[in-house]
């Protein structure tokens, strides 16, 4: 088995985070990669990284869509979860232990999004947070509005810079 080691300094700025972001993309061609390298799972684990928070794709793609078997919320929290734990050279993690590497999820509601049970995940300790977006030329969306999403960030990690003068749009549904 090869285990390639991460670059130091991908370590050093997640072990100097509160927050990390799993973005929106392909999740096993451009997050997966990522994740499994060995020491990504360790400091990603730890209790200094407070937030965890998975942003999740709008819609489902070849990967993560076939129709007979499609993706929902928490298998893409498994298939993190399960990266991070090899990276650390352990077994997938039981339910109970997603929350190591999953804390948040925002996820938009629509007929395209993966399926999310915002009940399962609250059993398993993992917030989520339910964003709607702009309706695409067929009415079915899939994009997050950028606002919208920023100030659910905001909202999970705690803002920064408190502006008075700025006023919050109500297109966030927690």
């Amino acid at each position: 088995e090869i285990r390639i080691p991460a670059n130091p300094r991908v370590l050093e700025a997640i072990n100097g985070s509160s927050t990390v972001v799993y973005s929106i993309g392909s999740l096993f061609t451009s997050l997966i990669p990522n994740l499994v390298l060995k020491g990504v799972g360790e400091a990603i684990a730890s209790p200094l990284v407070r937030n965890k928070i998975l942003i999740l794709n709008g819609t489902l793609d070849r990967e993560t869509g076939p129709s007979t078997d499609p993706f929902s919320a928490l298998d893409f929290v498994r298939a993190i979860s399960n990266a991070c734990a090899d990276s650390r050279g352990l077994p997938p993690p039981t339910e109970e232990q997603l929350g190591l590497y999953v804390s948040h999820v925002i996820y938009l509601d629509g007929p395209l999004s993966p399926v999310l049970d915002k009940q399962k995940l609250t059993q398993l300790g993992i917030e989520s947070t339910r964003l709607y977006g702009p309706k695409d030329a067929t009415g079915r969306g899939g994009r997050y509005d950028a606002k919208a999403l920023a100030q659910a960030l905001e909202t999970i990690v705690g803002r920064k810079d408190v502006r008075p003068d700025r006023s919050r749009r109500n297109t966030l549904v927690g």
